[in-house]
Parts: C-alpha cells; sequence; structure tokens
C-alpha cells in the first residue's frame, strides 16, 4: 500500500478503524509491504504497532528493505559525482535550499542549521553534516526544500543526471534515473516468488 493519501489519513496516521483489517488480513496469509517515499525509520514510526509483512520499497523506489528482519535486500544510488554536483550548485547559486540526503538507514542534513525547521530536524537521524563527509556514504535520494522557483531553477540544471519530482509546495525529490516502484516491485515478485 502507498502511505500519503491512501492508507494515512491526513494526518500521516492510520485510521483506527483500518489496523485490525490489516492485522487479520496479514493473520489469513495475505502479504502485506509498504511502497512509499519515506524512508523506513520515519514510516515505522507513523505506523504504530503495525508492521509490514514482507519486505517493503522506500524512498520512491530506491530502496527494498525488510523492517521485520532489519535486512536491505536492494538499494539503487544516485551517482556520487552527480550527489556533490549538486549540493555545490545548491551552495553557490541557491544557498537558503536546504538538502537532506538519505542512505539505507540514516538522514542527513547539508545544510547550515539556521535554514532548518525544527519539526524536520527533530527527526533527522544523522544530523547535519558537510558535503565531504555526506560525500562519504552512498545516498538513495535527497530531497530539496526550498522555494519553487530556488527548486525549479536547480531541476533544470540537473535533469539529465537524475529523476527530479515536486513531490509537494516546498519538496524537490532527486532520485536515482534507474529505480522505480514498478521496477522494484518486479524485482520483488521474481524474489518471492520465483517460477
Amino acid at each position: 500500500s502507498d502511505l500519503d493519501g491512501t492508507l494515512f489519513s491526513s494526518s500521516s496516521r492510520i485510521e483506527e478503524t483500518n489496523l485490525p483489517r490489516l492485522d487479520a488480513f496479514m493473520e489469513h496469509g495475505g502479504l502485506f509491504g509498504i511502497s512509499t517515499g519515506r524512508s523506513p525509520a520515519n514510516t515505522l514510526s507513523l505506523l504504530g504497532t503495525l508492521r509490514p509483512g514482507m519486505p517493503s520499497m522506500f524512498l520512491n523506489g530506491s530502496l527494498v528493505h525488510d523492517t521485520a528482519g532489519r535486512r536491505v535486500w536492494k538499494t539503487e544510488e544516485l551517482e556520487q559525482h552527480a550527489a556533490l554536483r549538486i549540493a555545490r550548485i545548491r551552495l553557490l547559486r541557491h544557498p537558503s535550499v536546504n538538502i537532506h540526503g538519505y542512505d539505507t538507514e540514516h538522514t542527513g542534513i547539508v545544510s547550515p542549521e539556521s535554514l532548518s525547521d525544527p519539526e524536520w530536524t527533530a527527526s533527522i537521524s544523522r544530523g547535519f553534516t558537510s558535503i565531504e563527509v555526506a560525500n562519504q556514504v552512498p545516498w538513495l535520494k535527497m530531497m530539496l526544500v526550498g522555494t519553487h522557483a530556488e527548486r525549479a531553477g536547480i531541476r533544470k540544471e540537473i535533469m539529465e543526471e537524475n529523476r527530479a519530482v515536486f513531490s509537494s509546495p516546498v519538496f524537490l525529490e532527486i532520485l536515482p534515473n534507474k529505480p522505480s516502484n514498478g521496477s522494484m516491485l518486479s524485482y520483488l515478485q521474481d524474489t518471492l516468488f520465483p517460477n
């Protein structure tokens, strides 16, 4: 299931009436997984007691992760030089844009703390870091937070190297070109149910 706008109510929570239904579905052999742009840690913090019964897709298809076994099944990474280039474009041309970088387990912010929304920073597991330090970890996704004009300018400069998706009025998500939820779903199907 998708989360935002599907399984989640407008308050980013599962409707209480759906929990017993999902539990019953899984108790009777149904496989329940998640497909979301969120990270595993953020997703699990919002699911309450509900846990997917199979590996799920996170970070817009850049990560297949088994939250029960805490195991990474498959990743697709941003090109390291492209992530560094995007961060430098942001620093030089759009210094007020905030960058969040995601790896398999953590989220880090490559922006001055003064630019960050305290609500967001409370959920960041890696904290604030420099571009050089952040670039030592393979990123699966970058999220840029800023005005539409700032994000549109960055998107125009990087479109040939990466997928760039406006996912809300303030977010521009930078993703590897290769993966998608559909390709990762095919991977899961082939892996879990080989012919």
